[in-house]
Formats: C-alpha cells, sequence, structure tokens
C-alpha cells in the first residue's frame, strides 16, 4: 500500500515535470494562443490552475 502510494506520487512529480518543461519551452506567443502567460506555468504543471473547457488527456 505505501508501494503503490509512492509510486503514484513519483508518476504524478514526473508529468507535472514534463508538462513544466513543455510549456517552459514554447514562445510568449504559443502560450497566449493556448491561454496562458509564462507566469502561470507553475500553477498549472502544479495542478493550481486548471481551465473550465481543459480536458484530461
Amino acid at each position: 500500500m505505501v508501494t503503490r502510494n509512492l509510486f503514484g506520487r513519483l508518476k504524478a512529480w514526473q508529468r507535472s515535470r514534463t508538462l513544466r518543461r513543455e510549456l517552459a519551452g514554447l514562445s510568449d506567443r504559443q502560450l497566449a494562443d493556448i491561454g496562458l502567460r509564462r507566469e502561470q506555468i507553475e500553477l498549472v504543471a502544479s495542478g493550481m490552475l486548471v481551465r473550465a473547457s481543459a480536458r484530461p488527456l
């Protein structure tokens, strides 16, 4: 049980890190096209900023 929880947290951290890196690689114009500002990247990656129209992948 503890291992499963740890594995889940590790996977969530990895997804967050990947998303953060991918968003950081976009230009300011590309971010604006998807409705984000550079200072919002951390909020999006941490799951604290979710758009109402966003659909999970």
